[in-house]
Formats: C-alpha cells, sequence, structure tokens
C-alpha cells in the first residue's frame, strides 16, 4: 500500500479550519475590548486629576465610565476564557498519538485492499453481463427464425406477439465496458489519476471529494490538481458579490502537496 495516505480526514481539517478563524476572531475582540476599556480608564484617570486640580471635566460621559469599563472587562473575561477553550480544542485536533495514527493507516489500508476486491468483482459483473448478451442475442436469433416460419405459414405473429420486445428492451439497457471506468476510479481513489489539471485557488478556501491521499481542503494560492467537470462546478457556485472567479487555470506551476 502507498505510504502517502493523508493524515487527517477531511471533516477533521475543515473543522480545525473553522476552529482557527474562531480563535482568530476571538482574539481580534479580546484585543479590541481590552484597548477600549484601556483608553476609557486612562481618559478617566486624566478626569479625576484635573478635578483635583479644579479644572472642568470636558467628559461629561465620565461619571458611567467605570461602570462600563467594569461590564467590558467582563466581557473580556467570557472571550478569554472562550479562547483557551478553542485553544485546547485546536491542540485536540492538531495533535495525534501513535496509536491513533496506526489505527487511520490500517483504516486506510482496508478501504484500499476493499476497493481493489471491489474491482476484481466488477470485471466478474462486466463477464457476467457479456454473457447475459450473448444469450438474449442468441434468443433474439430464435425469434428471428420463429418470425420466418411463422410468415411461411401464415401464422399471425409479431415480435410482441412471440414475447420478445421485453428481452429486446433488456438487451438495450445492457451496459457496455465497465471495468475501465471502474479502474479510474480506483485511480482517483488511491490519489493516481493523472487527467487532472492544474487550476490556482483565487479568492476562497475549495474542497473536492476526498481520496485516500489527502483531505482535498485548499486555500488562496493555491495550485490544486482537478478535472474540468470539477473546475466547472466549483465556479459555477455563487461568488458572494465577488466577480473574481474562485480558481483559476494554470499552465507551469507545480501543485501543492495535498493538505
Amino acid at each position: 500500500m502507498p505510504s502517502t495516505w493523508s493524515t487527517q480526514s477531511q471533516r477533521r481539517t475543515l473543522e480545525l479550519g473553522r476552529l482557527r478563524k474562531e480563535f482568530e476572531t476571538c482574539e481580534l475582540l479580546l484585543a479590541s475590548l481590552r484597548k477600549r476599556c484601556d483608553e476609557v480608564e486612562g481618559i478617566f484617570a486624566g478626569a479625576i486629576s484635573h478635578a483635583a486640580q479644579g479644572i472642568q471635566n470636558p467628559f461629561p460621559f465620565l461619571p458611567g465610565a467605570p461602570a462600563a469599563v467594569h461590564a467590558e472587562r467582563l466581557r473580556g473575561e467570557f472571550f478569554e476564557k472562550h479562547r483557551k477553550e478553542l485553544a485546547e480544542k485546536i491542540a485536540r485536533l492538531e495533535e495525534q498519538t501513535v496509536a491513533e495514527a496506526e489505527g487511520r493507516r490500517e483504516g486506510q489500508n482496508s478501504l484500499a485492499r476493499l476497493a481493489q476486491t471491489r474491482l476484481e468483482k466488477d470485471g466478474e459483473v462486466e463477464r457476467a453481463f457479456e454473457q447475459v448478451r450473448r444469450v438474449l442475442q442468441e434468443r433474439a436469433e430464435l425469434t428471428r427464425q420463429m418470425l420466418v416460419f411463422a410468415e411461411a405459414i401464415d401464422f399471425s405473429a409479431d415480435a410482441s406477439r412471440l414475447d420478445s420486445v421485453r428481452f429486446e428492451e433488456f438487451l438495450e439497457r445492457l451496459p457496455g465496458e465497465i471495468v475501465p471506468q471502474s479502474r479510474a476510479w480506483m485511480a482517483w481513489f488511491l490519489g493516481a489519476d493523472s487527467v487532472a489539471e492544474r487550476y490556482r485557488v483565487v479568492r476562497r478556501p475549495i474542497t473536492l471529494p476526498e481520496t485516500l491521499t489527502s483531505a482535498h481542503v485548499y486555500s488562496a494560492r493555491d495550485i490544486v490538481h482537478m478535472t474540468a467537470q470539477q473546475a466547472g462546478e466549483i465556479d459555477s457556485a455563487p461568488r458572494m458579490g465577488s466577480d473574481r472567479p474562485a480558481i483559476e487555470k494554470v499552465q507551469e506551476e507545480k501543485a501543492v502537496a495535498a493538505k
């Protein structure tokens, strides 16, 4: 089995991204709260100093400032607690014990083995369909001969009366080659698909269907391998008020290592 299986699932990678973004927002709010409180406290301290010197208070709102600052400090304590909780969640998701890593790797190996066994079954299905197709064609030939003899003796019959139509419809619905498409899916699932083209993520994170080798979570400026169909589906999504496309095709750059 390949040694390049992905170390984190798409779900875990996305949850990490969400938590990190929330953590950054929380830190920004904390910094803003602290700055606002410090500014008001500084003005209040200056006003007290002025009052002690008999200087008129130029800020009529200041008598209520201590209570307001206290309320903001309490809000800050809430966000500080939330920030610590987020940091702990992020650390738990980032850290992976040896047992967890081995369990994930063994699960991925099992998935790959099952997929390979299923691919062999797809070959059996294709051969079975070929056998059914051959039998149906032989039956159709027998029906044709029956129609010839029926006409020779002026027997009133057609294909529908000779119970042929339902088998003809069944023959038409039989699929053609199955294995080539199954092999292409297998190559994609194992991360060995070479059909994809290179695209650059322009303006927002994107995800592709997860494979054994990659969670396929990408950020702006990443270079990603994807098919033209996948690119079309991503670029047709709503642009959230932006005129820029979500991705753009590139020619000369290497794709980034799968995250």
